[in-house]
């Protein structure tokens, strides 16, 4: 029977502000623990809103990854799925896969979690509608016994999509049915190895070591790691304030915008002001072009894409517009994502990534224009427009007229697939899987798009070589021939990654995050007497 009970008596101690708990209210926000606890406090810079296990995904989810859990998840950028809820899996035909839980997992309320739980939380997020991204290929689920599944799929898919769709929040269907939707999501009740604490809408919420969190120690994966007692995440909005807050030591650890950065670090002389730890890495999210190859755009001309791309020099981009903070793409994702070789390197010293005027002007008279005479239309999301316009003058400079167009978020993802309304569309985006046929898959997946690819072409040689590169025995020559194939063709352009820099107070010695998820407290490292 499951222990409902004690699921109400938990959450009126979170009601009551941890009236039973050691830690106690920090003035600053948040609980600052009792004596010899160790406490976090991280700046965060958006709020849950609610903490609905399937609600869409947002900035203000960061909470999740050590409350709520999955049944698979990436340990780091571009590694393979390790086991959260799950025990294993295999591949039963290519529309089926059977996963095993383990069969000691418990919430905080004390309930078990079961296959009947999985199935039940996976039909929730399908109707849900919010991760469609993830379960949309999913046709239904076999119980098989109380702990094993047979995830069955509407199609053959491939190991990306298949570790996609176990990333689903999983939790008791009795207690959250016998809380109801609104307690529940006010109040978690969750398999992680925090449980969510106090929250002041817009303040800061909290979260607290589970202390009879369910896995055995030596089987936990990073996400599942308990180096602190007590989380605090302190929302700022404000970038300057995050700085600000470093600064007086009322944050242990925060994400710095790259405005901010130099009070920490000179990327220049790679070196970290005294008094903190600084850890510098490559964002994951790739900007960069989608080509128009359809009917409807003079970008058909693969000629026009040439020139258009011997126009751009990536490193004077980033100088121009994140102040030289950020990483050269030699392929279209960048050097972070599983699969990049140096050969991508050495191959853009004399292909499309090699920047030469002449040669844009050389394929701007094969394709019939002298300078000055080609219009094209730049699309962009507002977010974008800065760099939509340091794209738009180098252009110029090659004789190439481009019009930015920028858009609200809404209207620009509209726009993105009306071959009408652009020639060259400039996007960020990234991929949690941290390969680059994932990314690749934002953009060559036919499947994706009712006419083709995002560039509006359906291309059956791209297609077959791209589908090569996922399988499960594919070489570093597989990924090599699409990134050949679709730089000799000129169908996309990796611009740059931006770099990200996560700040922490002298003591910390890692800090652990995802790039969808942000900053894990209770995985990040420190030294010994950091928190004495």
């Amino acid at each position: 029977m499951k222990k409902i009970l004690c699921v109400f008596l938990m959450i009126m101690m979170l009601t009551l502000g941890f009236a039973a708990c050691s830690p106690k209210s920090d003035s600053g926000g948040g609980i600052s623990g009792g004596d010899g606890e160790r406490v976090l406090t991280v700046a965060d810079s958006s709020d849950p809103g609610t903490l609905d296990p399937w609600q869409a995904p947002s900035d203000g989810i960061h909470v999740y990854n050590e409350t709520y859990q999955g049944l698979f998840n990436y340990e780091y950028f571009g590694s393979e799925i390790v086991g959260i809820l799950g025990q294993g899996y295999e591949e039963v035909d290519g529309k089926t896969y059977r996963v095993k839980i383990y069969d000691n997992i418990f919430d905080t309320g004390g309930n078990q979690i079961t296959a009947s739980d999985v199935v039940w939380s996976y039909e929730k997020a399908i109707a849900a509608a919010t991760w469609n991204n993830r379960v949309g290929v999913i046709d239904h689920i076999d119980i098989v016994d109380d702990y094993t599944m047979d995830f069955v799929y509407s199609v053959e898919i491939d190991r990306e999509q298949f570790n996609d769709s176990m990333m689903i929040m999983v939790v008791d269907q009795e207690t959250y049915e016998s809380l109801g939707k609104d307690e529940f999501n006010a109040h978690p009740v969750a398999t992680g190895p925090y449980y969510f604490g106090e929250y002041v809408t817009g303040s800061y919420y909290t979260l607290v070591k589970n202390e009879d969190y369910w896995k055995d120690p030596e089987l936990r994966t990073v996400h599942e790691q308990q180096n602190v007692d007590v989380i605090n995440f302190r929302i700022i909005t404000d970038t300057a304030q995050v700085a600000l807050a470093l600064k007086s030591g009322d944050v242990d650890i925060s994400k710095v915008d790259a405005a901010n950065a130099p009070d920490f670090y000179d990327y220049r002389t790679e070196t970290t002001t005294d008094g903190y730890y600084v850890q510098v890495s490559p964002g994951n999210a790739c900007r960069g072009l989608v080509f128009n190859c359809s009917a409807d755009s003079v970008l058909q001309d693969q000629n026009l894409r040439y020139a258009v791309c011997y126009a751009i020099d990536n490193q004077a981009l980033i100088d121009a517009t994140e102040g030289g903070n950020g990483e050269v793409e030699y392929t279209f994702g960048g050097n972070q994502y599983g699969g990049f070789q140096e050969a991508m390197v050495e191959e853009a010293k004399t292909n499309i990534y090699s920047y030469d005027l002449g040669k844009s002007e050389e394929y701007l008279k094969a394709a019939g224009y002298e300078k000055g005479e080609l219009k094209l239309r730049l699309i962009c999301g507002s977010f974008n427009e800065r760099y939509a316009v340091a794209l738009q003058a180098q252009l110029l400079q090659a004789g190439i007229n481009a019009e930015v167009l920028s858009y609200d978020a809404a209207l620009y993802e509209a726009y993105t697939v009306d071959s009408t309304q652009w020639d060259i569309n400039l996007f960020i985006r990234g991929k949690s899987a941290g390969t680059l046929p994932a990314f690749w898959g934002h953009h060559v997946n036919g499947t994706n798009y009712e006419y083709g690819s995002a560039n509006f072409i359906f291309d059956p040689a791209m297609e077959e070589l791209y589908r090569k590169s996922l399988e499960n025995d594919a070489t570093d020559e597989d990924v090599l021939m699409v990134h050949d194939y679709i730089t000799d063709k000129a169908y996309f352009y990796g611009l740059f990654n931006g770099v990200e820099y996560y700040v922490g107070q002298e003591g910390v010695t890692n800090v652990y995050y995802t790039d969808f998820l942000g900053i894990e407290g209770g995985s990040c490292t420190f030294t010994d007497d950091f928190f004495e």
